[in-house]
C-alpha cells in the first residue's frame, strides 16, 4: 500500500537512488494525496536529481508558466 511504498522511496533517498525514490514517492502519492512524507521525499528527489530545478522553479499555473523567480513576478500569480 501507499505507506510501504513511502518506506521504499526513503529507504531509496538514504541509499542515494532518487530515481528510486521518485517512483516510489509518485507510488504512494497515486494511492494517498495527502500523505505529507511522500511529497517531501519527491520534492527532495526532484531536486538532487536536477538540482537546476533550485536555482529555475517553475510555477505551473495551468494557462502559462512562471520560470526563475521574481517576487514581482510571483505576488500577482499567487493572490
Amino acid at each position: 500500500g501507499w505507506f510501504t511504498s513511502g518506506a521504499l522511496a526513503i529507504a531509496s533517498m538514504a541509499d542515494g537512488n532518487f530515481a528510486a525514490a521518485r517512483s516510489w514517492a509518485e507510488k504512494a502519492l497515486a494511492q494517498n494525496r495527502r500523505f505529507a512524507v511522500a511529497l517531501r521525499v519527491l520534492a527532495v528527489a526532484l531536486m538532487l536529481a536536477q538540482p537546476s530545478m533550485i536555482k529555475r522553479p517553475v510555477l505551473d499555473l495551468g494557462d502559462r508558466r512562471l520560470v526563475g523567480f521574481k517576487p514581482e513576478t510571483y505576488a500577482p500569480a499567487l493572490t
